[in-house]
């Protein structure tokens, strides 16, 4: 089998080219996973400078770990990997960073004073996507100073404050992400808010609505919307190009998507090959039942 060096870990592992894409499986970034890259990306980032390669990379690699923790399939092109630099979805103090590695030691344990062993600590300082095995260290010990966490060599467990400290993180940021993808239209994107949103909350989803202020066409802006996302809902009312091109987007990086439409311009509506019917709703209300019905079905 084809091996070859991932860019963002550097560890040398079993990679094969899957249509326009190289499939990485079992490096540092997704032990005992796998993640998708663009194959004319690869060349690209090899030649890459050193501040993409101190900088940016060690984010790349913290984001596919803590992705694929999460059991969501991680396909990276060129946007999305800019995309990451400047995500809400990345931590970028040390504290930020320091209650990833809280989360997933919950994730990981089976309770408080429960250890779990990291074995080869000295390679996954990803896990709070720090640049490098120094500032991993550091923040393992300001846990400990915080009585967060205790540490015996590579075995780390939480405090009985810790697990409370990463339960309510992990609560409120653990949700499966989803992108919402809305027409610009103010009336409609405020019914959505107050009646589909918080249907999705309820239900344990994270929904990602585009800011207001940087709502602008491109590729870069869909990558970032989408990143992270196990699926998109996409809203084919107006027949918005922004809507069309996102969900696109989604689909080309392998993002279930999801469509509505309203009832008075469901007609002539068309998804692409492969895709499920648009839902059809009178209003908002009405959507929301039958999405929460949706879920359910999928359960």
């Amino acid at each position: 089998m084809e091996t070859k060096r991932c860019l963002f870990c550097e560890q040398i592992v079993p990679a094969r080219q899957v249509g326009e894409e190289l499939l990485f499986e079992g490096c540092y970034c997704a032990p005992g996973g796998q993640y998708r890259l663009k194959h004319d990306y690869y060349a690209v980032g090899q030649d890459a400078g050193f501040r993409a390669k101190s900088e940016l990379f060690p984010l790349v690699s913290g984001y596919i770990r803590e992705r694929t923790e999460y059991d969501e399939a991680v396909a990276l092109s060129e946007e999305t990997i800019a995309s990451i630099r400047t995500s809400a979805d990345v931590p970028g103090t040390i504290e930020e960073k320091a209650l990833r590695l809280l989360r997933y030691l919950y994730r990981n344990a089976q309770g408080p004073d429960v250890p779990v062993f990291i074995h080869r600590l000295t390679e996954r300082y990803n896990l709070t996507y720090s640049p490098n095995l120094q500032e991993f260290i550091y923040i393992i010990d300001c846990l400990k100073q915080d009585g967060l966490i205790e540490r015996s060599g590579s075995s780390l467990k939480l405090t009985v404050e810790g697990w409370a400290r990463a339960a309510e993180s992990e609560g409120r940021q653990g949700a499966k992400r989803c992108a919402v993808l809305l027409p610009r239209d103010e009336q409609l994107r405020q019914a959505w808010i107050e009646d589909i949103i918080p249907g999705l909350e309820r239900i344990g989803f994270q929904p990602k609505l585009e800011d207001e202020a940087d709502r602008r066409d491109g590729q870069a802006d869909a990558a970032a919307l989408l990143a992270g996302c196990k699926f998109a809902i996409a809203d084919a009312t107006g027949r918005s190009p922004s809507v069309f091109y996102a969900a696109g987007y989604a689909h080309g990086s392998r993002i279930p998507v999801i469509w509505t439409v309203r009832k008075d311009e469901a007609e002539g509506i068309s998804v692409p090959a492969g895709q499920a019917h648009p839902i059809r709703w009178s209003d908002t209300e009405e959507l929301a039942a039958k999405l929460k019905l949706q879920f359910n079905k999928g359960d």
